[in-house]
């Protein structure tokens, strides 16, 4: 049968426009509905639909969009992702020993607050991480580049405003509580600012690297399809 193509739109469109184009596209009356995450995992994606030799119909995407590569040698490539595991481990060994330091402040909300951001910062880092960046292909779809670089990055810019906030609350109250202040709390203090220096070091890091990218039409020509069945 003819093959009914069309290209799932990446984020150079406004939010409306993209949800009055999708539920143009998936045929609501059919009972076909894509939600907008769907879109933004197939950014950049052209669908058609093909009859499949068991006589069912398959959709087939097959990526039209740049590629991504590190221009970094295969050394360089492990290698960073070597320092960015040990990073990681830094910055959790930091907030569990300004965790352990006992320090008298820590009773506070707004530090625990601070403290709960920098937990929830270090376990997206994590996952991104572990589910996203080390295992990548070194050819990426704008979506394997957003969900491991660029996701990466704003990880790091939360750890760094996570930890530079527990740094200065903690600062601000030991400097107006002084009879309260002991070793403990100046080590978390420390801890909090050494954890926002290697955050911030981890992002100039990434921000720097470069990389190749292959126009869409030479794209086309990757083998890069993805075929799924919908039952």
């Amino acid at each position: 049968m003819a093959a009914d193509k069309r290209m799932l739109y990446g984020d150079s469109r406004t939010w409306k426009r993209r949800l009055q184009d999708r539920m143009e596209r998936s045929g609501r009356k059919q009972g076909v509905w894509h939600s907008l995450a769907y879109h933004d995992y197939f950014e950049n994606y052209i669908e058609y639909r093909q009859m499949g030799a068991d006589g069912r119909i398959h959709i087939v995407r097959q990526y039209a969009g740049p590629l991504y590569r590190q221009d970094l040698s295969k050394g360089s490539y492990i290698g960073i992702r070597f320092v960015y595991l040990l990073l990681f481990a830094a910055l959790t060994g930091l907030l569990v020993l300004a965790g352990r330091s006992g320090a008298g402040s820590d009773s506070r909300w707004y530090m625990a607050l601070a403290e709960l951001g920098v937990i929830l910062s270090l376990a997206y880092m994590g996952y991104i991480l572990l589910a996203g960046y080390l295992f990548v292909p070194r050819q990426m779809t704008s979506g394997d580049y957003r969900g491991s670089s660029k996701a990466l990055m704003l990880a790091a810019r939360l750890l760094v405003t996570g930890y530079g906030l527990s740094a200065l609350l903690r600062t601000l109250y030991l400097l107006s509580h002084p009879g309260e202040a002991h070793s403990g709390d100046w080590m978390a203090v420390c801890c909090f600012l050494a954890g926002a220096a290697l955050a911030a070091g981890m992002y100039k890091t990434e921000q720097r690297i470069p990389y190749e990218i292959t126009d869409a039409d030479e794209a086309l020509t990757r083998e890069t399809d993805t075929l799924i069945t919908y039952r």
